[in-house]
């Protein structure tokens, strides 16, 4: 996961996310259809950037021959820079679909359809209050992570919680992290809720009892319920 503060950054210039799950072809196509002008990444996918052309090569979290060092960057810059003004019409964001039914496209998005638009999803769909910390799972990289981990809990002041987790998905090591900080709000997909059901009886985790709904998933066999701010939820 690259570092957050080069994702807002990168905002204001017109940003790419990717995920890890991307294959160098992958990569590849995005920066070669979109006419990238630069690459932050970590070194595993610095690993999958090898011989596409690119004017700027930017590293986080790692040293690698012929690459720009995000963390030295980081370290070294002005404090009292002045970010260049953007108007809300301008680029803010550039998300690639999925490609089920052909090769993926590029949907734009300004610097106030993401940014404001979202507030709505913090304020009436993720229900944020400045005082809730917010766990979103999702990769940075997915669009999920725009509305769930950014736009909307920022839009209404509340804390985004984040976890560096890689690899195969384990449920639970997720209830583990629910015990264990004070998270008061929770999104995850229904992929996720499934497998977390098959452990929720077996680990600890007195924190769910602060926990608030955040909608309904039919889901075949599935009658559990813990105990919320508004009464008991289903899983």
């Amino acid at each position: 996961m690259v570092d957050r503060d080069a994702r807002l950054g990168a905002i204001g210039l017109g940003a790419i996310p990717g995920t890890p799950l991307l294959t160098a072809k992958d990569v590849r196509y995005r920066v070669e259809t979109a006419g990238a002008s630069a690459l932050i990444t970590d070194d595993e996918g610095a690993a999958k950037a090898e011989g596409i052309p690119i004017p700027h090569r930017i590293l986080a979290g790692a040293e690698r021959p012929g690459w720009v060092s995000f963390d030295a960057g980081l370290g070294g810059a002005d404090p009292n820079f002045v970010t260049e003004p953007t108007r809300s019409d301008e680029p803010g964001i550039i998300y690639f679909t999925s490609g089920t039914t052909g090769q993926p496209k590029m949907v734009l998005h300004t610097q106030a359809s993401y940014g404001l638009g979202h507030r709505l999803t913090g304020q009436w769909w993720l229900d944020q209050r400045p005082e809730d910390v917010h766990w979103c799972m999702t990769d940075t990289g997915w669009a999920k992570a725009a509305w769930s981990c950014l736009f909307g809990p920022w839009q209404m002041g509340a804390c985004v919680f984040a976890v560096d987790a890689r690899g195969k998905f384990d449920p639970a090591e997720a209830l583990r992290t629910l015990a264990g900080y004070p998270i008061t709000t929770w999104c995850a997909p229904p992929t996720a809720l499934r497998l977390i059901v098959r452990r929720i009886w077996r680990v600890p985790f007195p924190a769910l009892a602060s926990l608030r709904q955040r909608g309904r998933t039919a889901q075949p066999g599935g009658d559990h319920c813990v105990e919320g701010r508004h009464g008991p939820h289903d899983l």
